[in-house]
């Protein structure tokens, strides 16, 4: 039960040293809270950094594949999609499997690469590592499951986002 303010021994506690103690862990606390901003905005500024490169990459990777498919039966196949889905894919796994057995990078490194750029270089790098997880973890109904229903959801999701669009 906590003490009122009008019981003598809260006041006692209250005055004279413990107030002194109680300023000190307010400026050690002032302190962490402004040491969590610069870190907050460090993360901000690496995931911001990473995602410019990743969409710029992106978008170069895409028109560069749709001149080289030119006219043919495969003009307007989205094959730099594929092409920066699978080495996102790709990429992910191995940076974040190189992370955990060997901390091959700090944090700010990881935000920068693997929600940044590689984030923004591919829609489907997390998809198919998340497919990964589950169906190599003991849960491979879940996983099929997962594949499967992402897939539908997200071909339905087109459909009527075209439909209602239009």
């Amino acid at each position: 039960m906590l003490a009122s303010r009008r019981d003598p021994a809260f006041a006692r506690h209250v005055a004279g040293p413990s107030l002194a103690s109680l300023t000190s862990l307010a400026s050690l606390a002032s302190l962490a809270v402004e040491a969590l901003r610069v870190t907050t905005l460090g993360a901000v500024g690496a995931v911001a950094a990473g995602g410019a490169v990743g969409a710029v990459l992106r978008w170069a990777v895409s028109v560069t594949a749709l001149r080289l498919t030119g006219q043919g039966a495969w003009a307007g196949f989205p094959i730099g999609t594929v092409i920066v889905n699978v080495v996102g894919t790709f990429a992910l796994a191995w940076l974040l499997s190189a992370d955990a057995s060997r901390g091959v990078v700090s944090p700010t490194v990881r935000l920068f690469l693997g929600t940044g750029l590689l984030g923004a270089l591919t829609t489907f790098s997390t998809f198919g590592l998340d497919a990964h997880g589950l169906l190599t973890h003991g849960r491979p109904g879940q996983g099929l499951l997962y594949l499967a229903g992402t897939l539908i959801l997200a071909g339905v999701a087109v459909l009527a986002g075209w439909a209602a669009g239009r």
